[in-house]
């Protein structure tokens, strides 16, 4: 079973999204049943965002010792507000509700991903001598790209893998007709191609 988490990233926020996140853990947890006993009181927490809430009023015209302070209260804050994201995560254990009704954001549970689908949207042309330009729709849960590559005619593929939706192939024979196919690549081993597409090099 996978233990649910909560975020404790909230020094990520913006100092409005930080005003607001704070107000909403105070009011979830303001006679939350599930966390009775708390390391430090709510009071304790509403007095810092009242702090913080006037230094970045004050701080609005970016006079510099203005802002040095917004900045001390935004930190007395963030770290009021981890030990209390500390306790809850204690507290909860691993219940979902129950972490979910403090305020605080669950990490979402990373979820398998399987066999990957088939490249979807795959195109190719031929932009300029010698090159040929492939593309194609991001293939969820793909970590890079197998792009495969061969004169028509020929049994052997050439692959080049990358991380980008597109790829360039570059020095190919002028006036053949190459054939093109490429591949998401995941945990997964098995993998499903895209079709096979041709074009000739200008």
């Amino acid at each position: 079973m996978n233990k649910k988490k909560i975020s404790i990233a909230l020094y990520r926020l913006n100092d409005a999204s930080l005003q607001v996140k704070a107000e909403h853990i105070i009011e979830s947890l303001t006679n939350n049943v599930h966390f009775t006993t708390p390391t430090l009181t709510l009071a304790e927490v509403r007095t810092a965002l009242q702090q913080f809430t006037v230094a970045l009023a004050k701080a609005k015209e970016r006079a510099k010792l203005d802002v040095v302070i917004k900045n001390e209260k935004r930190e007395q804050l963030l770290n009021l507000l981890k030990t209390l994201a500390l306790y809850v995560q204690l507290e909860g254990e691993n219940n979902e509700t129950a972490l979910a009704s403090s305020g605080f954001t669950l990490h979402k549970t990373p979820q398998p991903v399987g066999i990957l689908a088939k490249p979807k949207n795959f195109t190719v042309s031929a932009i300029h001598p010698g090159a040929i330009k492939a593309s194609i729709s991001t293939v969820y849960g793909a970590k890079a790209y197998l792009y495969e590559y061969r004169i028509k005619g020929e049994t052997t593929w050439q692959g080049i893998n990358d991380t980008r939706t597109t790829m360039l192939f570059s020095n190919l024979t002028k006036g053949a007709e190459y054939e093109f196919r490429v591949v998401g690549i995941g945990v997964h081993p098995e993998r499903v191609y895209s079709d096979v597409l041709a074009s000739i090099v200008l």
